[in-house]
């Protein structure tokens, strides 16, 4: 497998996909030059299962050959400078879909640049600052670990509502904000406060101690704060996740 004699010095730079052929299914998007579309192929052939280091896109490869197939190679685009197939193999990973794929690393500039909803868009470009309401007790909740573009509302709600390491203050607030990139994503009237299980501590023992609430989507209160930047506040950089306002 490989590029027939003088092939290679006409493609430049390129991005290639990976194919299941059995399923027609792209498992991997990736960039190069000469013949780097080809060397995972040799790499999943000459390492073994238990290699250290080994991960999906190798089992994939050696499970397609172990079935009787070759994996399909495409050229998706060719003759393009470095930074075109930067761009480009980081657009087809947002088309495919980052998840469907066994990339272990995201494009380049996929985490400010790449595919996002309408509504991220606005978060990140359009925020103005913050005007809180002195009758509005709130707690600012900053949770980028768990955020991820586009994530729907209810994984929101629940990356959002446990469990923090909170003292009394929290019983005076009314709302809790959900915070990313220091701008408000979602607002959640506070129904009630609960504290984890005995189960939960057993799964995770640092939850011990901490709290987290139950509660809904205000739409006033997201009529007002939503997409606001709250960096005043909550500044990007602060060690703690946690910020109470009027409380």
């Amino acid at each position: 497998m490989g590029w027939k004699p003088g092939v290679d010095e006409n493609l430049g730079s390129y991005v290639y996909l990976l194919i299941d052929p059995r399923e027609g299914r792209v498992f991997y998007v990736g960039k190069g030059t000469g013949g780097r579309c080809f060397s995972h192929v040799q790499e999943a052939r000459h390492t073994t299962r238990d290699s250290k280091g080994d991960y999906e896109k190798l089992a994939m490869i050696r499970d397609i050959e172990a079935s009787g197939h070759d994996v399909q190679i495409d050229i998706l685009r060719h003759g393009l400078t470095e930074s075109e197939a930067f761009l480009l193999e980081a657009s087809a990973m947002d088309l495919l879909g980052f998840s469907d794929l066994t990339n272990r690393v995201v494009g380049k500039g996929t985490h400010w640049l790449g595919r996002m909803s309408v509504d991220d868009v606005n978060a990140q470009y359009g925020a103005e600052p913050v005007k809180f309401d002195p009758s509005h007790k709130v707690i600012l909740i900053r949770v980028p670990r768990r955020f991820s573009k586009g994530m729907g509302r209810e994984a929101l709600y629940e990356a959002t509502r446990v469990w923090w390491r909170m003292g009394s203050r929290r019983l005076e607030a009314d709302y809790a904000m959900a915070v990313h990139g220091g701008v408000v994503r979602a607002v959640y009237k506070i129904d009630k406060w609960v504290n984890p299980t005995e189960e939960v501590i057993a799964e995770d023992p640092i939850r011990e101690g901490r709290h987290g609430f139950e509660g809904h989507i205000d739409e006033e209160m997201e009529a007002t704060y939503l997409f606001t930047d709250v960096t005043e506040w909550l500044p990007l950089g602060a060690q703690n996740p946690i910020r109470y306002v009027n409380c």
